[in-house]
């Protein structure tokens, strides 16, 4: 009988402390991390615990960076790249959290650049990315960093470090893909259309996050209505050197004749002497910082007066500082200006891959992947792709 009492007491025990149990548990494992570790330091979350669409892929998070070091490879954490990427495209100091939205898109390029799979950057080399601003959004040595902004453990490069670790992981989606994070320096008041300025890479149609949308903290930055004052003399002389020998001026100087423009006020075609020029060859011709322009002509001079500087589509950067000003956080910039997209997160994964073709459209090239990509949304199911 005592027997029997003690083994029903012991079971009452245990029956008794069994959730507490389970809950120590339970608290235990959300109280454990869920990161992916990188080299920087840098916890990659690996999670959906905040509701944010996860972005997973197989291979590492290394960038292979050619010319960072000399002329040899520097294969380099993501987080890494992120940091030394925003200190250099930042045109100034700005709030932080325009320096968090702008370390969200280069993270962004980032995985589009792993996602290509390397590329030869120069002859027999092959890498991700090339220290070469003109191609590649490139990054700053510790050297360049210290003669930029007055050592690395300046003000600016500790807030650019920050915003890299604030925002670990987390990419611009849409429609589950990284999407071409375009960003420009300032725009006339409106992003432009990506259809408009790359017709080439999107075939006539354009991405719709990339959609023209206002920009208010571009009105008052340092390039709205700067101005650039050219003789008459000195137009002719620089359309004459760039169309003469080829026969296509057939007219006298009459002026700048702004032939179309884009609903954001960039020029499309003009005419001047005869020739039919695009607004971006005519601002290469005379170093403007847009194709966003009027003209004012007479007196024997003419007056160029831009807006903006830059391809403008996608975020501005100073229009991303205005909206922070303004107590906007990075999210809410981001997604104001791409539109439609998602705040995504990164997550390893082993699983499947992802069609050659696919990354093709994705990218806009014809680099194949050889890595795994899964895409995951909340509330969806999930989306696999496989190259067997």
């Amino acid at each position: 009988m005592k027997e029997l009492l003690k083994t029903s007491l012991l079971w009452i025990v245990i029956i008794c402390a069994l959730p507490v149990l389970l809950c120590a548990r339970k608290v235990t494992a959300l109280g454990e991390s869920t990161a992916e570790p990188s080299k920087s330091g840098y916890d990659i979350p690996a999670d959906m615990s905040d509701g944010l669409p996860v972005f997973s892929l197989e291979s590492d998070l290394i960038l292979s960076v050619y010319g960072f070091e000399a002329d040899g490879i520097t294969d380099m954490d993501i987080e890494e790249y992120v940091y030394r990427a925003v200190l250099a495209e930042i045109p100034k100091d700005m709030e932080y959290e325009a320096l968090k939205a702008q370390a969200a898109a280069a993270r962004t390029y980032a995985v589009r650049r792993l996602l290509a799979g390397e590329e030869e950057v120069c002859e027999g080399i092959y890498a991700h990315i090339a220290c070469d601003p003109e191609k590649y959004q490139t990054v700053l040595t510790d050297r360049e960093i210290s003669l930029l902004y007055g050592g690395i453990d300046g003000d600016i490069p500790q807030k650019a470090r920050q915003a890299a670790a604030d925002t670990a992981g987390e990419i611009i989606v849409y429609n589950g893909s990284p999407i071409i994070a375009a960003f420009h320096t300032a725009n006339g008041g409106m992003t432009e259309s990506g259809e408009n300025v790359w017709v080439d890479v999107f075939g006539g149609s354009g991405e719709p996050y990339l959609s023209p949308v206002e920009s208010e903290g571009d009105l008052h930055s340092e390039y709205y209505d700067a101005e650039y004052i050219f003789t008459d003399r000195e137009i002719i002389a620089r359309i004459s050197a760039e169309f003469d020998s080829s026969g296509d001026l057939d007219g006298e100087y009459t002026g700048v004749n702004i032939l179309s423009a884009t609903p954001s006020g960039n020029v499309q075609m003009l005419e001047v002497c005869g020739a039919e020029i695009s607004g971006e060859k005519f601002a290469e011709i005379f170093s403007l910082p847009s194709r966003n322009f009027s003209v004012v002509q007479g007196g024997g001079t003419t007056t160029v007066i831009t807006r903006g500087s830059g391809h403008m589509a996608g975020m501005s950067m100073y229009g991303a500082d205005y909206m922070a000003k303004c107590g906007a956080d990075y999210r809410e910039i981001l997604l104001h200006y791409y539109k439609g997209a998602e705040i995504g997160k990164l997550r390893i994964n082993q699983e499947t891959a992802v069609p050659s073709e696919y990354i093709s459209s994705l990218i806009g090239t014809a680099s194949g992947f050889g890595g795994t990509v899964i895409f995951e949304h909340k509330n969806s199911v999930k989306r696999t792709f496989s190259t067997d």
